[in-house]
């Protein structure tokens, strides 16, 4: 699996955790909170998550998992409401 935590910074996943001054230490937290996140979803969930951190649109990630736009959607809002649930902090960066 291609390593995400370079779309997923520090700041983002622990914005108010004063140890993140220090850069090592800042990188071991996010990839911690990166697999933390990703092993939250569900795999159809994250099926469609992994499409679009890579960039792929909607519809392209919906034909390559055999779904529909709708389906895409879907599964995409149920990955958003999972990790908002887990990680409400991260609520600006839901939008993968």
């Amino acid at each position: 699996m291609p390593d995400y935590t370079d779309r997923l910074t520090s700041q983002h996943l622990a914005p108010e955790d004063p140890a993140l001054d220090n850069a090592p230490l800042a990188r071991i937290i996010a990839l911690e909170t990166c697999a933390e996140m990703l092993a939250a979803l569900k795999p159809h969930e994250l099926a469609v998550v992994a499409l679009r951190l890579d960039g792929i649109p909607f519809n392209t990630a919906g034909a390559i998992l055999g779904l529909t736009k709708q389906a895409t959607h879907w599964r995409m809002k149920t990955a958003r409401q999972r990790l908002l649930q887990r990680f409400p902090h991260i609520e600006t960066l839901v939008e993968l």
